[in-house]
């Protein structure tokens, strides 16, 4: 890590202004991110719905399970568009096939 190329101003925030930085950052770079979350999220979203679905069939409790499952895994999905803002941060335009490349190696330790 290079802090001579970081692309803001480092200092101590209150919650409020650390929220906005990122809903900044975040604006910036809107479409890229959100390319790569919904990249990782509609597959997650069919595969949690297939596998309720082998399980329990056409009944409202596949449907129910299949939503929280799609939930409860979400977390792994954030971690590629913290490692592309991450990136911005210093400086480093990351692609998007670059950050999907990326993502399973984000997902070592950690989750549980």
């Amino acid at each position: 890590m290079r802090l001579d190329l970081l692309q803001l101003d480092l200092r101590p925030r209150t919650n409020a202004q650390a929220l906005d930085l990122g809903f900044a950052l975040l604006r910036a770079n809107a479409t890229r991110v959100y390319l790569v979350w919904l990249s990782l999220w509609i597959p997650l979203v069919l595969l949690s719905f297939g596998i309720s679905y082998l399980l329990f069939g056409q009944s409202q409790d596949g449907l129910t399970y299949g939503f929280v499952l799609a939930w409860w895994l979400r977390p792994w999905l954030e971690r590629a568009p913290l490692y592309m803002l991450s990136r911005q941060v210093f400086g480093e335009q990351v692609g998007y096939l670059e950050t999907l490349k990326a993502w399973p190696k984000q997902l070592g330790g950690g989750f549980l």
